[in-house]
């Protein structure tokens, strides 16, 4: 078997919406406002806006009508919610140039598995099982999952690990070597 390990927990606003722009935008709101801001942008002209860490008192809704201001969509979502991270939220759509804007609450964690090399009997043998992607880590709703992060893990296990015809679990002890590293970061 394999435990998984889970890290912080956070409720996130995730807003939906149609915009002009092409790459990845870290939004710094100003101090105070209690979360953190990421933009993503996705296939075409769709992208998403995660606030991240939301205070836990917020009274939330779970999803907000289409309207064309975040300022907007967070008023249907957040009860009493503080006039100046609706100001902000105002602002970030007029920097994106985003309309048809949508949002929901969801709640993001991060998780891990306990070891990215499990041993699988097969007959009279045991086979190395080697987790990457998000089969071994995982950030919902923090960074997206992408192609290329699980190309970076494939790449890096490859390039650390003693690569023979006949692979054990042996062969991997750089890889579980390098997820405790990582492992230790996230969860502390």
């Amino acid at each position: 078997g394999c435990e998984m390990r889970y890290g912080s927990q956070d409720v996130c606003l995730v807003f939906s919406f149609a915009h002009g722009l092409c790459d990845e935008v870290v939004l710094n709101p100003p101090q105070g406002m209690g979360f953190r801001v990421l933009v993503r942008a996705g296939h075409g002209t769709q992208a998403w806006l995660w606030c991240i860490g939301i205070p836990k008192e917020w009274e939330t809704m779970r999803q907000s009508g289409t309207t064309n201001c975040f300022g907007e969509a967070f008023l249907e979502l957040v009860a009493d919610a503080d006039p100046a991270v609706v100001t902000y939220l105002a602002s970030v759509t007029t920097r994106l140039k985003a309309q048809d804007i949508t949002g929901r609450v969801v709640e993001a964690a991060v998780w891990l598995a306990d070891n990215p090399v499990l041993e699988l009997e097969v007959g009279e043998e045991v086979k190395p099982v080697v987790l990457v992607g998000d089969a071994l880590c995982g950030k919902p709703f923090y960074t997206g999952s992408t192609l290329n992060h699980h190309f970076a893990d494939v790449a890096e296990m490859v390039q650390s690990c003693e690569i023979r015809t006949q692979l054990s679990c042996d062969s991997f002890l750089s890889w579980r070597t390098k997820f405790a590293m990582r492992k230790q970061r996230v969860l502390s």
